[in-house]
Formats: structure tokens, C-alpha cells, sequence
């Protein structure tokens, strides 16, 4: 994992908006989002932005934004959707291609995978699928 760093000419004290340079390849967490292990998920990609000091960009819409800070604030935010994107496994990009900022892929996730709607659907599946062998109910 490489460092992030601020751009040229800019303190690291700075209280606005900083814009980082990526150096390398840069991954949030190596575990990727798959629909089962949300809380995981959660719990590194929020330590990250937290260590990074630019949680806002998962708390705050856009709309939000001081209007001087907005120009600067949507670059880093589309350079962290990126790298919020490859923390997600590609067979759920489809639900989350649509979303443009970090702070709408941060709340979808929550709304579908917080309130255990995954398990109960697999739950349900596994007992319209459940199939008895040869075995009488006892054994089984």
C-alpha cells in the first residue's frame, strides 16, 4: 500500500479541503464487499477515511459543501469513489455504478446490507430449497 500524500504546495495542516496525490496503488481494505461480510467492510473502509482525516466525504453530500471548497471537494471525492469502487466485489458494481459520489455509495450499502436483508433472503432460500435424502425426520 503506498502513501497518500498532499499535492505540491500545500500544508498537511491545511483546515480546508486537501487534494491528494496517489502514489502506487492504493487499497482501502483487502477485504472487498460481497454481500455477506458487511460489517467487516464497514469497519476498515470507515478506519481508513477516519485515518485519512477526510470522513466528510462519507458523512456529507455535496450539496452541502461550501460553494469555494465544491470544485476541489467533487475532484477528491471522484478520485475516492474510485478507490471506494474497487473495495466492493464486481458482481455487486451493478448496484452501485449509478451512485457519483462517496457519501451515496456509503448510505446504499448501509440501507441493503445493515439491516441483514442479505441473510434473511438466504435464510428464506435455504429453507424453500431444503430437500430431504433418504433419512427419516428424526435423523435428519
Amino acid at each position: 500500500m503506498s502513501d497518500i500524500q498532499p499535492k505540491e504546495g500545500e500544508s498537511a495542516t491545511k483546515k480546508s479541503l486537501i487534494l491528494y496525490a496517489f502514489q502506487g496503488a492504493v487499497i482501502i481494505t483487502t477485504e472487498k464487499l460481497n454481500g455477506k461480510n458487511y460489517l467487516n467492510w464497514y469497519s476498515a473502509v470507515e478506519i481508513w477515511f477516519l485515518g485519512q482525516r477526510i470522513s466528510e466525504h462519507l458523512t456529507k453530500k455535496a450539496s452541502k459543501i461550501d460553494a469555494k471548497l465544491k470544485d476541489d471537494w467533487e475532484v477528491a471525492d471522484y478520485q475516492l469513489l474510485s478507490l471506494l469502487w474497487n473495495s466492493i466485489e464486481p458482481k455487486l458494481m451493478a448496484h452501485f455504478r449509478l451512485y457519483r459520489t462517496c457519501y451515496e455509495i456509503w448510505h446504499k450499502d448501509k440501507n441493503l446490507y445493515a439491516n441483514d436483508i442479505q441473510r434473511l433472503h438466504e435464510s428464506f432460500l435455504s429453507l424453500a430449497t431444503l430437500q430431504m435424502t433418504d433419512n427419516d425426520l428424526s435423523e435428519y
